[in-house]
């Protein structure tokens, strides 16, 4: 058996206002891998 395809990867998450966002980048080469933002739908 070989050795496991380990990929570090930043999970990040933070909120601006009333809008979450949520970011995965790659650890070695700081390429953003997905993005998502999400707005509190309970203010509108």
């Amino acid at each position: 058996m070989g050795q496991p395809n380990f990929h570090p990867v930043y999970k990040v998450k933070c909120c601006a206002g009333h809008v979450e966002y949520k970011l995965y980048i790659d650890a070695l080469t700081g390429i953003v891998l997905s993005s998502k933002a999400d707005v509190d739908d309970d203010l509108f």
